[in-house]
Parts: structure tokens; C-alpha cells; sequence
């Protein structure tokens, strides 16, 4: 009797409950579609901008293309939830001896690349007519105005002219009457001496007392130097990697010129530190202390140059692709473009920055010296 009321009991809770199970199951359900729903909306919503960097990534110039990524993704990392999402991918940059376009292609193909950021005068000369064929928005990292095109080509860094005006100025205000050149014969050394040796003709009355060139690679640089015994320049403006410039002021010093150096460089490194010690230079805008201490707590080493313009180009970017959508959600290349040529000025991390009409990215380089390890701005 006992056993057959408790299970009456236990039928009575069991239908008493069923209604209840019921309607929880079914609004779990309807949550569930509730959400889903709200998911594919905010998927439509979202705007996925996948951006591409070529640079090198392998070899001991490695670290140029850590710092762009490293700068970017903590660029986007400080940025409010929104319905923006970067997604970064990187291509180590190919020797400089093959084409990279067809490498180039599938990398952009596969990962959907609407933004590609590329590092040297060289790439970028190469690579501005992809972009365009791709539709593609470039922005890159090199000195040669001819790059940019304001359309789909941007040039991010000081351009050669602006680099050159900066050195003719110093040499006039230094009372330096004539000059020796020394230059490799790469393509971007190439553009930075020929920019500075025209502003030499029209700026000003120094003389070009000695001009050399030679292949990217030598290391014996004696001939060379016999050749500009007894030229009397006042100073040598090298264009050459630092670890050159450091063989040929050996060299100079074993012929007995003891004569000063100068040159345009690309970034800061401890080679260039230890080359230009006492010495002036021609160098891009001071990173703020800001940006440098916030990078370094990041990514545990010190920034170079690229990091400082990378962090710049990324949050002139995202301000573009926020106003660009604003104006139509599918917005186009050509709809970015325009907003990256009415926002684009400013003061960023490498200091005032503006655009000019062909897409050159306008910053101020200046006058540097080393002194016992230390780096001060004239």
C-alpha cells in the first residue's frame, strides 16, 4: 500500500514537472535560435580586414619585419570592441634576385589580403603596379616618392627629397665647400645620392669633390680609396650599410684621410651607433618615449624605425575603414583611399606627419650625433 502511493506520488510530480522541463527546454531552444541569429548578424555586420606584410621575417634582417608585426598587433590590440577585425598575415620577403609577384599572388589569394604593407624602395617600386592590377590599398615603407600614386599607393617614411634638403642644409650651416660621395650601387642608395647630389646643384655652392661607386658586396675597398687621395673634400657622404662604412673609414684611416663621414640612414641600429659615434647623421623622426617604452614592455626588445611608422599607418587605417563604412558598409578600395587622403595628417609616433596629392605620407627627418653611446636630436 505504502510502495503503491509513493509511486502515485512520483507519476503526480513527474506530470506536475513535465509542463515546467517543457517550457525550460523550449526556451533554451529559442535562445539558442535567438542567438544563432544574432551571430549571423553580427558576421554580416562584421567588417574583416585582413592585412598583408611582406618583409623579411627569416635571416639577421629578421627583426625589421617583427617589429612592423609587433608594433600592428599592439596597435589593434589597444582599440575599443568594435565590428572591425584585423587579422594579420606575414610573407618573408624573397631575395632580391626573383620576382616575388606570382609568390606574391598566392599569398593574397589564399588570405584575402585587402591592405599589403611592404618595407624598401625596391619592393615597393615593384610592387605598386600589383597593387593596383589588385586593387589592392600599398602602403609602403621606402624613400622613392615615385612609389605612391594617392590611389592605391602610399609612401610611408620620409621621402628622398625631403631626406636630401635636411643633409644640404646641415652641410651649408657646417661651412662644408666641398664635398666626397661614396655610394653602392643599389637602387635605393641610388635614389637618395642622385636626390641629394641635384640639391647640391641647386641649393647651394658646394662642390662634388670626389664621387665613387661600387657593387653592393665588396669588401675591399682600397682601390677606391686610393682614388679619392688628395681630393680635398671637407667631408664623405656614404651611402652604404653601416657595416660598409665602417670598412671604408678603416680604410681611409690606413691612407691617412682623416676626414669627417656623414650619410642618410635607414634606423638606428648598435652598428650605427658604434659607426657614427661622434658624428652626425641623417635620420627619420625621434620615436616618442612613449611609444618606445610601450613597445618594449610588449615585446621585450627596442623598436627600430619601422615599428614607429607601422603603428602610425595602423591607426590611420582603422580610422579610414571606420569612416569608409560609415558611408556604405561595402565599401571599395577606392572608397578607402579617399579617406585616407582627407585623414591623413596629423602628429603620430614619429611625429607631425601629412599627405601630399600623390600619396606621400610627409614626415620630418633630422640631424642626429652619437655621443659615448647616447643619440641627441640637434
Amino acid at each position: 500500500m505504502f510502495i503503491t502511493l509513493v509511486k502515485v506520488n512520483m507519476i503526480r510530480i513527474l506530470l506536475k514537472s513535465a509542463p515546467t522541463f517543457s517550457s525550460f527546454i523550449l526556451s533554451l531552444w529559442l535562445t539558442g535560435l535567438h542567438a544563432a541569429g544574432h551571430d549571423k548578424t553580427m558576421d554580416k555586420d562584421q567588417v574583416d580586414i585582413n592585412i598583408g606584410i611582406y618583409a623579411p621575417f627569416s635571416n639577421q634582417h629578421a627583426f625589421i619585419g617583427r617589429n612592423i608585426l609587433g608594433a600592428m598587433e599592439m596597435a589593434r590590440d589597444q582599440l575599443k570592441p568594435s565590428r572591425v577585425k584585423y587579422s594579420f598575415y606575414t610573407l618573408d620577403k624573397v631575395p632580391e634576385n626573383r620576382n616575388p609577384v606570382s609568390t606574391l599572388q598566392k599569398f593574397i589569394k589564399a588570405h584575402k589580403i585587402k591592405v599589403l604593407l611592404t618595407e624598401g624602395s625596391v619592393n615597393g617600386r615593384l610592387l605598386a603596379s600589383f597593387a593596383k592590377k589588385n586593387n589592392l590599398i600599398h602602403f609602403s615603407m621606402a624613400s622613392d616618392p615615385k612609389i605612391a600614386d594617392g590611389k592605391n599607393n602610399f609612401l610611408v617614411w620620409s621621402p628622398a627629397y625631403e631626406q636630401a634638403s635636411v643633409l644640404v642644409k646641415t652641410l651649408k650651416q657646417k661651412k662644408i665647400n666641398q664635398l666626397g660621395i661614396i655610394t653602392t650601387n643599389h637602387p635605393s642608395d641610388r635614389v637618395l645620392t642622385q636626390t641629394v647630389m641635384k640639391q647640391l646643384k641647386t641649393d647651394s655652392s658646394i662642390k662634388i669633390a670626389a664621387y665613387e661607386k661600387y657593387e653592393v658586396g665588396t669588401k675591399d675597398f682600397s682601390g677606391m680609396i686610393d682614388k679619392i687621395k688628395g681630393k680635398n673634400s671637407d667631408l664623405y657622404f656614404i651611402m652604404a650599410s653601416p657595416e660598409d662604412i665602417e670598412l671604408i673609414q678603416s680604410e681611409m684611416k690606413k691612407a691617412h684621410i682623416n676626414k669627417p663621414v656623414t650619410s642618410i640612414v635607414e634606423r638606428v641600429t648598435p652598428k650605427v651607433m658604434q659607426v657614427f659615434n661622434g658624428q652626425w647623421y641623417i635620420d627619420t623622426h625621434e620615436m616618442k618615449p612613449e611609444f618606445v617604452n610601450q613597445y618594449q614592455e610588449t615585446n621585450l626588445n627596442y623598436p627600430v624605425t619601422e615599428a614607429g611608422y607601422a603603428f602610425d599607418v595602423f591607426h590611420l587605417l582603422n580610422q579610414s575603414v571606420i569612416m569608409a563604412a560609415k558611408v556604405r558598409s561595402n565599401f571599395t578600395s577606392q572608397d578607402l583611399a579617399e579617406q585616407i587622403n582627407s585623414l591623413a595628417f596629423g602628429t603620430g609616433v614619429m611625429g607631425p606627419f601629412n599627405l601630399d596629392k600623390n600619396g606621400v605620407l610627409y614626415t620630418q627627418s633630422q640631424v642626429k650625433q652619437v655621443n659615448k653611446g647616447v643619440i641627441h636630436t640637434a
